[in-house]
């Protein structure tokens, strides 16, 4: 329940019958219980909020299903304050518009099915929540019995209705998640799939050798742990996705897991000589990796419905499912992760030069240098238009900051021979973000917006870091 949700303006879009109905009966609430339970109501939750908000997250922390993505130190510098606030707002003195209530309960929701905490664990909390409440006010604040009775039930009442409205929202927005997951597994995420199971062959064949160089020379090696390697990066970020449900995948990880942790220790410059039967062990290995990604590359179907048609790149209705999948990643392993909002400068110039033929021309060109510039692990987005964003995985800001700067600067070198208008050049400007602890991806595209944006205000052409964004 984030404080940045609840300051919004309520949306004016229509509601279906079920909002209706929890709007009818909310409403019905307000009105039957009048000023003086209201007014009472708001003096109890005000004085039990910051109690009801600790038990509320202390709840969520220990229930199995949510303490992985929840952290102390996200609930002590921002959701416990904004329980808090959404106690208030539900609870004022005045009669509230429920329409505005009900919409941001709504948006709550959806927030919750982004960052994926399962409803049931927030009923758990709010009951949690309501018991607190109630301890808090057992002595009726000095109430008459009838009075406190009603205060109690409105309180009750009011914070059922609430989660009803987040659950429904939630509930709408995770089939529509689950449903862009499963097209998702169902087509590439490379452009060419042969081409990606050559690279991906390469990639393992490549830090293999430089390890076994290193070792014939007795030197440490230079190419680290398989994990970390591209094709370990690429397994980790893509085959995971795409290879999803294929026994073979958990597999080919415990393989790699086996190389890191047990033959690459008995490989190292401190052991003693040179260990014939792990070097045995690496070599049966890697060729069993190789022989089971083949076999996943070659079990897919060549499916390319999930790429915007101009540039190839994935299309957008990816992206919350991707990066959504990425922050979580990041938030449970403490890895980096980085995206780059990418925007053609003075677009429209171009297509009221060229046509659009010639804008469809950059887009392209634009896009293949985005391609260029990332590694099979990252992920490039069409968002929209001439913008576009990159997802770079274990990525700290400097270095995607040093990403931004090389694509920016390729596409400044690059002189684009456009119909109709001839040779011209075309810049871009880039903002770029880190992930810095909130669940919800939005907030980091949100950071990396402005930076794009402080880009374009500065003159263009430029790349630019979001300031810390940490609520």
């Amino acid at each position: 329940m984030d404080s940045a949700v609840l300051a919004v303006e309520a949306p004016k879009a229509q509601v279906d019958a079920g909002q209706q109905a929890i709007a009818r009966e909310w409403e019905a609430l307000i009105a039957q219980a009048g000023a003086e339970v209201r007014q009472a109501a708001a003096e109890l939750v005000g004085r039990g909020a910051a109690a009801g908000a600790d038990a509320f997250y202390q709840a969520l922390q220990a229930h199995p299903d949510a303490r992985t993505l929840l952290t102390s130190q996200m609930v002590n510098e921002r959701l416990r304050r904004s329980l808090e606030g959404w106690l208030g707002q539900l609870f004022r003195r005045e009669a509230g518009d429920v329409t505005a209530l009900l919409a941001v309960q709504e948006q709550i929701g959806r927030i919750h099915a982004r960052i994926r905490v399962p409803v049931h664990a927030v009923l758990h909390g709010a009951r949690v929540l309501k018991r607190e409440l109630a301890l808090q006010g057992a002595d009726g604040a000095g109430l008459p019995a009838g009075l406190a009775s009603r205060v109690r039930q409105y309180i009750y009442v009011t914070i059922d209705l609430a989660v009803e409205a987040m659950s429904k929202a939630f509930s709408s927005d995770m089939q529509a998640a689950a449903e862009t997951d499963g097209i998702y597994h169902a087509v590439t995420v490379s452009q060419d799939m042969p081409l990606e199971r050559e690279t991906q062959r390469a990639a393992l064949l490549e830090w293999s050798q430089r390890l076994l160089f290193d070792l014939c020379r007795g030197q440490p090696s230079s190419s680290g742990q398989l994990a970390g390697s591209a094709f370990g990066m690429w397994m980790r970020h893509k085959g995971s996705l795409l290879f999803r449900g294929l026994p073979e995948l958990a597999k080919v990880e415990a393989l790699m897991a086996r190389v890191d942790q047990e033959v690459l220790p008995a490989l190292s410059p401190e052991a003693s000589g040179l260990n014939t039967p792990a070097l045995q062990e690496l070599n049966a290995a890697l060729g069993d990796i190789g022989y089971l990604v083949d076999g996943m590359f070659a079990a897919l179907e060549n499916m390319e419905g999930g790429r915007d048609p101009l540039t190839r790149t994935l299309n957008r209705r990816f992206l919350p499912t991707i990066v959504g999948r990425e922050v979580a990643a990041a938030a449970r392993t403490g890895t980096p992760f980085s995206v780059l909002m990418v925007d053609v400068d003075h677009f429209k110039a171009v297509n009221d030069r060229g046509g659009h033929a010639a804008g469809d021309k950059v887009l392209r060109s634009v896009a293949e240098v985005l391609l260029q510039c990332t590694r099979s692990s990252d992920f490039v987005f069409r968002y929209g238009g001439e913008e576009f964003v990159v997802a770079l995985v274990e990525t700290p800001l400097g270095r995607a900051m040093e990403v931004a700067e090389r694509i920016r600067r390729r596409i400044a070198e690059t002189v684009f021979d456009l119909p109709q208008s001839g040779p011209q050049h075309v810049t871009v400007s880039i903002g770029a973000a880190e992930y810095e602890g909130h669940p919800d991806y939005t907030v980091m595209l949100e950071a990396a917006d402005r930076a794009l944006y402080q880009a374009k205000s500065a003159g263009r052409n430029r790349c630019q870091a979001a300031a810390a964004w940490r609520v």
